[in-house]
């Protein structure tokens, strides 16, 4: 990936908002997907997206609204948060207002820092997330097979809400869901979930899932016949 990882960070005073980091990760995975999909300039390591409410920059004046900097693959912007406008909108409005607020949170900082390939994409960006109505479920380790004649593909599907993270094994075939095994979850927020699955293979008898050492349950072996039984 070209952009490692795009995170949201919300503060205020009493630190009452940090939770929305995890409840709010889905949504910035969403963004980090999409900047890999279309932004092909300078490697970045990390963008962070620093919201606080008017009383934290009160208290700390040397911190600057809408400030940027981009330092060792680094991208960090300081934005605004207003905390009492944003309770008031309904869970879908939150969504969508946080999606717009991200969006040209890069393209300041964009500006900012001199990156015009990354403020180039971000229109695509923006408006493909509204599109696709800010759907934070994807697909990864797409991989074509064939049994008894027919082709189909095998995949892990991740669901991500507010609460969990899901990975689901799928088998399709031409777009249609055949088979579906549930695999894990854990709270939003915890990347390495997102990675330590690393490649899909295909033997004589079944589908192996492989991935990180350090998961007990991998390789994850799932035979042709519970996938297609008789």
């Amino acid at each position: 990936m070209i952009v490692d990882r795009t995170l949201f960070w919300f503060f205020n005073e009493s630190d009452s908002l940090q939770p929305m980091t995890q409840k709010y990760f889905g949504l910035a995975n969403l963004l980090n997907i999409l900047l890999n999909k279309y932004y092909s300039g300078k490697r970045i390591k990390f963008i962070n997206l620093n919201y606080r409410t008017q009383q934290i920059y009160d208290r700390f004046p040397n911190a600057k609204v809408d400030s940027a900097h981009f330092y060792n693959g680094v991208l960090t912007f300081n934005g605004l948060f207003n905390e009492e406008e944003f309770d008031k909108f309904e869970n879908t409005e939150k969504k969508i207002f946080l999606w717009d607020k991200a969006c040209k949170s890069i393209e300041i900082a964009s500006e900012k820092v001199n990156n015009n390939n990354l403020l180039d994409v971000m229109e695509l960006v923006y408006a493909e997330g509204l599109k696709d109505g800010l759907n934070t479920n994807y697909e990864n380790l797409k991989t074509p097979f064939s049994y008894q004649g027919n082709t189909y593909e095998a995949s892990i599907f991740f669901e991500i809400d507010e609460y969990y993270m899901k990975s689901i094994f799928m088998v399709s075939n031409e777009g249609k869901k055949l088979f579906e095994k549930p695999i894990d979850r854990t709270l939003p927020g915890v990347e390495f979930f997102l990675e330590m699955y690393k490649k899909i293979e295909i033997d004589f008898e079944a589908i192996i899932i492989r991935g990180s050492k350090d998961i007990e349950y991998l390789p994850l072996r799932i035979s042709f016949d519970e996938i297609f039984p008789s």
